[in-house]
C-alpha cells in the first residue's frame, strides 16, 4: 500500500526552520486563515503529532495551540547581554535573627 510522505526536517529552508523554543507570531497566511488570532506573540513548546504542525504557547494564554508551521514565522529576539544586571546586596539587620527561634535542624 502506499506510504503517505510528510515535510522532513531536511526538506525545510535552514534559515526559516522553527523549533522548540523559538518566538514566533501568526504569518500572514495564518492570519488569513486565522483573524481572530491577531498579533499575538508565542513560544513553540513541541513538534505536533504531524511534522508539519508545531505546539505553540501565546502569551498570556494558559492553554498551548497547535498550528501548521506555515501559519507561523520566527520573530527575531536580540541576543541577552552576556553580563547580568547588579543585583542588590541587602545587609541583614542585627535586630532580625537569620532563624527564627526554635528552628534548630
Amino acid at each position: 500500500m502506499g506510504q503517505m510522505r510528510y515535510e522532513s526536517d531536511g526538506d525545510r529552508a535552514s534559515d526559516n526552520e522553527i523549533g522548540p523554543g523559538d518566538r514566533v507570531r501568526m504569518s500572514p497566511q495564518g492570519l488569513a486563515r486565522h483573524p481572530k488570532y491577531g498579533d499575538r506573540q508565542g513560544v513553540v513548546v513541541a513538534r505536533g503529532a504531524l511534522p508539519s504542525s508545531l505546539r505553540v504557547k501565546f502569551d498570556e494564554r494558559k492553554s498551548i495551540q497547535a498550528l501548521h508551521r506555515n501559519y507561523l514565522e520566527k520573530i527575531d529576539v536580540p541576543a541577552r547581554s552576556a553580563t547580568r544586571p547588579e543585583r542588590p546586596v541587602f545587609a541583614r539587620s542585627a535586630l532580625s535573627p537569620s532563624r527564627p527561634e526554635g528552628a534548630d535542624r
